[in-house]
C-alpha cells in the first residue's frame, strides 16, 4: 500500500477552521487593549500635572508654599479624533516644623467614561538653609 501525504479535505476544514476560532479570539483582545492603552494615557497625563504641582511647590521658598486649586483643560488628537479633557487640581499643604519641614499633596481629579477618576502624590519639602 501507498502512503497518502496529502491532506484529505476534512483535515483542511478542520485546520481552517481552527484558525478561524483563534483569529476571532484575537480580534475581540485588541478592543480591550487600545481602551486599556487610553486610560492608561489619561492617569499618566494626571500623574505629570500632580508633578509640575509638587515640582514648582519644591521650587519655591518654604514660607511661600501655600495651598491652591485650578483646573487645566488637556486637548489634542487621538485615532484622528479631536479629545478634550478637564482635569481640577488641588495642592494642600501642612506645616510639620515651622519654616522647616512642610507636607504637600496634589490631588489631580477627571471624569472618565461616566467614572470620577483621582490621583494623589505626596511629598515632604524640608528647608535647610546653605551652610556658608
Amino acid at each position: 500500500m501507498k502512503k497518502e501525504l496529502a491532506f484529505s479535505l476534512i483535515e483542511a476544514l478542520v485546520a481552517i477552521f481552527i484558525i478561524v476560532i483563534l483569529l476571532i479570539a484575537v480580534m475581540n483582545v485588541f478592543p480591550a487593549v487600545h481602551k486599556g492603552l487610553q486610560l492608561s494615557e489619561n492617569h499618566m497625563s494626571a500623574a505629570v500635572l500632580g508633578r509640575s504641582l509638587l515640582e514648582q511647590a519644591r521650587n519655591t521658598y518654604i514660607d511661600e508654599i501655600k495651598a491652591y486649586s485650578g483646573s487645566q483643560t488637556i486637548t489634542g488628537l487621538k485615532n484622528g479624533n479631536s479629545f478634550t479633557l478637564k482635569m481640577d487640581y488641588n495642592l494642600s499643604v501642612k506645616e510639620l516644623v515651622k519654616g522647616q519641614k512642610k507636607e504637600v499633596w496634589a490631588t489631580v481629579n477627571w471624569n472618565e467614561a461616566g467614572r470620577k477618576k483621582q490621583v494623589i502624590l505626596e511629598t515632604i519639602i524640608i528647608y535647610s538653609p546653605p551652610v556658608i
